[in-house]
């Protein structure tokens, strides 16, 4: 089954059959994670906006609601933790996937009060 996958901050789409998701899955080889969704998790903390709910993890103002001091703490402490296992990950030699660079921007951000 074909999923039509769109960007929408640019409207650019593109179709996955799913072999793609299936040749990363198999390939994922890591001495950190137990497993390739383990692994995705992480990807997803890290692309977390701490101080907007919905809003995109580079964007400082937004229109979406903004998150309750305690959540804010939450969001922190698990992507804190996704960006070490991430990190160690790498320097452990586990599978590193293409990503064109965007995932170093997540690694760099740093978050403010």
């Amino acid at each position: 089954m074909t999923k039509r996958i769109m960007a929408t901050k640019t409207g650019e789409f593109m179709y996955d059959d799913g072999q793609e998701t299936d040749a990363f899955t198999s390939a994922f080889q890591s001495a950190v994670y137990a497993s390739y969704d383990e692994y995705m998790a992480d990807i997803y903390w890290m692309s977390k906006n701490e101080d907007f709910r919905f809003a995109l993890v580079y964007e400082t103002a937004s229109r979406f609601p903004r998150r309750h001091p305690e959540e804010r703490q939450q969001v922190l402490i698990n992507k804190i933790h996704a960006q070490r296992r991430y990190q160690e990950h790498l320097e452990k030699g586990g599978t590193a996937f293409d990503t064109g660079g965007s995932l170093s921007g997540l690694l760099n951000k740093k978050a403010h009060h």
